[in-house]
């Protein structure tokens, strides 16, 4: 299951309001009342509820992926910000395991998580090399105070 949520600006007011009662009586469980009765929140739910009123104060949309979900190629550019071509791309590029529904290939999020943590290394190490080729040549701003 893949669900992305814009919030409005009703959103918005509601997530700051409820932010701030969670911050309030953080010594206490959050209740969730639903029909006149009360549930208690586990922990772990708190924190979920408490991270999407926190988004949602910012007005940035939020994800809902389950970890055994699959994705389109479209979703996946939209998860790394890149377009679909270059996602496609990179499916190639980093033998990324991909199933055909018909045409339409589809990505587990498990290899999609694979492939954020490769691109994030790749790009870790290039920028280690650009601050050594930086150093090498002598391209970094000394300190006019030394």
């Amino acid at each position: 299951m893949t669900t992305t949520v814009n919030p409005t600006p009703f959103d918005t007011g509601t997530s700051e309001q409820l932010l701030l009662a969670l911050q309030e009586n953080s010594n206490t469980p959050p209740l969730l009342v639903i029909g006149g009765k009360s549930i208690e929140l586990p922990e772990q739910l708190a924190v979920v509820f408490k991270n999407v009123f926190e988004d949602f104060s910012q007005g940035r949309p939020i994800s809902i992926i389950s970890h055994d979900s699959k994705m389109t190629t479209q979703q996946l550019a939209d998860f790394l910000g890149v377009s679909r071509p270059t996602a496609i791309k990179l499916l190639k590029q980093f033998n990324i395991p991909i199933e055909y529904i018909n045409k339409h290939r589809r990505i587990q999020f498990s290899d999609v998580q694979k492939l954020q943590k490769l691109l994030s290394q790749r790009q870790r190490s290039a920028i280690r090399e650009l601050n050594q080729l930086e150093n090498e040549l002598g391209l970094l701003e000394k300190n006019s105070d030394s």
